[in-house]
Order: structure tokens, then C-alpha cells, then sequence
């Protein structure tokens, strides 16, 4: 609606919208661009995982389906990428474009929540410049595409509520579900951030029993998605404290990611004791929508439970970190919460004002966050590609290294597992890199190489004959039996990397 010439919306904005569209943009591009030179500085895949996208991508794109069980909308969203170019640029280029696309999806948000353009260009900036989302693009790049999904389904949710109709519910509806097929954990922040303004709603229109309702319906979506992560919820909590909250602490070495989990969790306590206090404390008053800013209350309330300093951040693998990765996300929600009540009684050109600073110091810290970055080596790589044909047909490797597992099948085209226990022992060769090899093994290898009746352990590696080790399970068996009783039980165990 316009009143002579002047948008509804800009009232009371001091901040043009022209200026906001053009930060936007700029914002998206360079997010784009600093990722893609990032991404293709290599010609390999980054990441623990990156030959796993490169396998499910070659998988789909030659019409064979997902190689392994995934929550696929992501893989399918990157497959005509992959067509287009091969499965690494298309993974690279996927990765760069959601990461993009994820500031542009926030900025509603962040302006619903906080009530000015202002506050939605700090969202924006706050997960274009995060550590955890420069991350997420180079080794979690389901994540990085999930995240814009499920940010664009807040802002239909939101849509929905202000103004029901069958096509805003049905829109909502399908970006939910869309979230959830590409990634559980970003739906289960979905439900999160969606409950606190469904429930305002249905309160204001005296709709109790829709509340309940409502609440027994997310009870049961947010239990379902923890049954398929009860593996990882089994260990996500430590009976000693870790002040630095880490995002991962892998023996003496922390990855704190610029410390956001703890940025996240103090801006997340600030925010929602704003909100909760806000009807008894007037200088917290804000004219922002309750339904809005509860947009920002769950994400909030998110922010503060994952950085409990007895969250276990040990686990590579585990739920702590996934999670603590993207503290970003509800940290970029709860700062417009946070403005919307502490800046309440400035009028909008200061509000705006302390906004901006804010914005220009998340601008100032550089973007990139390198450090964490698992990079294939090459010559580890010419090794892998090595084992091809030195296997019969029929026969599977297993290997005690996640990305040398993926690799594998890349270079290789054969079936390799992790667990040992899931291939027949006389279909079962194994591959061990020497990072995996202690020095009684290495001696083991070295005499296996001589020894009569035994099949010899294939070398691999051009720089180092036990560089990378290939050898059928008998060879294995006899190698365990020259170990200490200790060491050799260690090794039987298989302990994963």
C-alpha cells in the first residue's frame, strides 16, 4: 500500500531500501565468491566427507540413485550441477551458491524479528562472515544447503501466520518438509524457531487446545528426529565442564570458530531474558509484533542450551559439534531479537544507528576460517587410485579412515566399508594409511614382506612403502599374530578415524 508515494513500509525506516537491496546483493556475491576461490584454489574435494558428495553425485548423475542412504534433496539440488560440470565442481559450486543464498534467506527474518531493515542487514551479515558457515560450505555442504531451505521456510511460517491462506500454509507446509529431506538437524531448528510464534498466534486468537495440539504435533516431530540421531544424542553431554565452549576439542587442540558458540549463547541469554521480561520491564517494551520477535525466542533458547559449558565437543562425529558449527544461525536470529528490546526506547535513526555499528564490526572479522580444513593430498589420492584392479571381483576393502573410505570407492569403483564386521572375512581386504600403523605393525609389514606362504602387503604410497598398505585379511591375521597381546587386541577392535 502506498500514501503519496511513500511505501507503507518505509515509514518510520531510516535506512533506504535501495541501499539495503544493494548491501544484499553485495553481501551474496561476495559470500559467493569467496567460497568458490576457496573451494577451487584445489582440484580435490575439501573436507573428511568431500569425496562422499562427489560419489553420491556421480551415483545420481549416471541414474543409479543416492550410492549411500541420505537425506537426499541437497544431492538432488547439486545433481544438475554435477551434470553440468563433474561431481567436484558440482559439490564446490553447490556449496558456494547455498552459502550465497543463505543471507538473502535470513535478512527477512532478522527485519521481521527486529522490526527495521537495519536489524535484518545484521542477520545477514552475521552468517555471511561466520566462521561456521565458511566451514559448513567446505566440508558439511548438506548443512550449507539446508540452512537457506530452512531459513525460507521460517519466513513462510511467519507469512502464514500474519495472514492465513491455503497457498501461504501450503508454501510453508512444503519448505518444512523440504528442509527435513535435506537435513534433519536444520529442521529440528526449524520446529524450534517455529513453535514460539505458532504458539503466540494460537494464544492471541484463545485457540488453548490448538497450543496443545500444536505442542503434542512438534513433541512428536522434534522425538522423531531424535530417534533417527539417538546415536549422536547418546553422547552429547559430559560430566565436566569445558568453559572455552569449543565448537570441537580434539585432545589439547580446541576449534573454537572465533568463539561464536559463546558469542551465540551470551547474545542468545540476553535476548530471551529481554523477551521474557519485557511485559514487566517498560524500557524493554517493543512495538515489534509478539509473533515476530518469537520468531527470535527459540533460536535463542537454542543458542543458550548448546553453549552449556558440559556439552561434549570431543567427538568429531558427534552431535556437539555439528550443532555448535551452525551457532551462527540462531545467533543471526536472537541479535534482532536482542536489538528489538534493548534499543526499544531510542527512537529509529539511533536505533538504526547502534544496528549498524554492530553490523560494521561483524563486517570487520575476515570471513574466511581455514584452519579446520581437511585437504585431500595428493599423493595420498595417486595411492588410493593405486588399488584399482588389485582387488578380485566380489571382493570389498575396509579402511579405518572415514575420507580414505569415500576416496576409495571414488578412484576405485570398489565397495569399502568402515566396520570389518560387515564384510566376509574371506571377501575382506584391508587398507591402512600409515597414520593408522604403530611401530610394532610397521615391523610386522616389513617382515610380512619376506615371509613364505604370505601373501605380501601391497604398497601403494610413492614416498613411503608403508605410506598407504593394501593386503587380503589372511595377511592381516598373520600380521596380528607377530603383535604384543595388548596391541594386537587394540588393532582387533579396529578403532575408526
Amino acid at each position: 500500500m502506498k500514501s503519496h508515494g511513500v511505501d507503507e513500509s518505509d515509514r518510520g525506516e531510516p535506512l533506504p531500501r535501495w541501499l539495503v537491496v544493494g548491501a544484499l546483493a553485495a553481501l551474496a556475491v561476495w559470500t559467493f565468491w569467496d567460497r568458490w576461490q576457496f573451494l577451487t584454489a584445489t582440484p580435490y574435494p575439501t573436507g573428511v566427507d568431500g569425496y562422499w558428495y562427489a560419489v553420491q553425485l556421480r551415483s545420481l548423475v549416471g541414474g543409479d540413485g543416492l550410492y549411500y542412504p541420505a537425506a537426499p534433496l541437497a544431492l538432488w539440488l547439486m545433481a544438475p550441477l554435477a551434470a553440468l560440470s563433474d561431481p567436484f565442481t558440482g559439490a564446490k559450486l553447490g556449496a558456494a551458491l547455498a552459502s550465497a543464498a543463505l543471507p538473502l534467506a535470513v535478512y527477512p527474518l532478522g527485519r521481521r524479528i527486529g522490526g527495521s531493515r537495519a536489524a535484518g542487514l545484521l542477520a545477514a551479515v552475521l552468517v555471511a562472515t561466520s566462521a561456521g558457515s565458511f566451514y559448513l560450505a567446505t566440508e558439511f555442504v548438506k548443512n550449507a544447503v539446508a540452512l537457506p531451505i530452512g531459513m525460507a521456510a521460517l519466513v513462510a511460517v511467519a507469512r502464514a501466520l500474519e495472514r492465513p491462506a491455503r497457498r501461504r500454509i501450503a508454501v510453508a507446509a512444503a519448505l518444512v518438509v523440504a528442509t527435513g529431506l535435506a537435513h534433519s538437524l536444520v529442521l529440528a531448528f526449524v520446529l524450534v524457531a517455529a513453535a514460539g510464534p505458532v504458539a503466540v498466534v494460537l494464544v492471541d486468537r484463545g485457540q488453548v487446545r490448538a497450543v496443545a495440539i500444536a505442542a503434542a504435533v512438534g513433541a512428536a516431530a522434534a522425538g522423531l528426529v531424535a530417534w533417527r540421531q539417538a546415536d549422536l544424542l547418546a553422547g552429547l553431554f559430559s560430566a565436566h565442564a569445558d568453559w572455552a565452549l569449543p565448537a570441537l576439542r580434539l585432545g589439547g587442540r580446541a576449534l573454537l570458530f572465533r568463539h561464536e558458540v559463546a558469542i551465540a549463547g551470551a547474545v542468545g541469554l540476553a535476548a530471551l531474558a529481554a523477551f521474557l521480561l519485557a511485559r514487566r520491564v517498560r524500557a524493554l517494551a517493543s512495538t515489534v509484533p509478539p509473533s515476530d520477535r518469537a520468531l527470535g525466542a527459540g533460536p535463542a533458547a537454542w543458542a543458550v542450551l548448546f553453549a552449556l559449558p558440559w556439552i561434549a565437543a570431543s567427538d568429531p562425529d558427534g552431535l556437539a559439534f555439528r550443532v555448535r558449527l551452525f551457532s551462527f544461525a540462531p545467533l543471526a536470529l536472537a541479535a534482532p531479537l536482542l536489538a528489538a528490546h534493548a534499543l526499544a526506547r531510542l527512537d529509529a535513526t539511533w536505533r538504526m544507528t547502534a544496528i549498524m555499528l554492530a553490523t560494521g564490526l561483524a563486517l570487520y572479522r575476515p570471513g574466511r576460517y581455514e584452519a579446520p580444513v581437511v585437504r585431500a593430498d595428493p599423493d595420498l589420492a595417486a595411492a588410493v587410485a593405486g588399488a584399482r584392479g588389485r582387488v578380485p571381483p566380489g571382493d570389498m576393502i575396509v579402511s579405518p579412515e572415514r575420507h580414505i573410505v569415500f576416496m576409495t570407492v571414488w578412484y576405485t569403483g570398489i565397495e569399502t566399508r568402515l566396520d570389518p564386521a560387515s564384510v566376509p572375512a574371506a571377501r575382506r581386504w584391508r587398507l591402512i594409511p600409515m597414520s593408522y600403523m604403530s611401530e610394532e605393525l610397521v615391523r610386522a609389514l616389513d617382515e610380512a614382506r619376506a615371509a613364505p606362504g604370505v601373501a605380501p602387503p601391497i604398497s601403494l604410497h610413492r614416498g613411503n612403502r608403508n605410506g598407504l598398505v593394501l593386503l587380503p585379511e589372511a595377511t592381516w591375521e598373520w600380521l596380528l599374530g607377530r603383535l604384543p597381546a595388548g596391541e594386537a587386541r587394540a588393532y582387533r577392535q579396529w578403532p575408526i578415524h
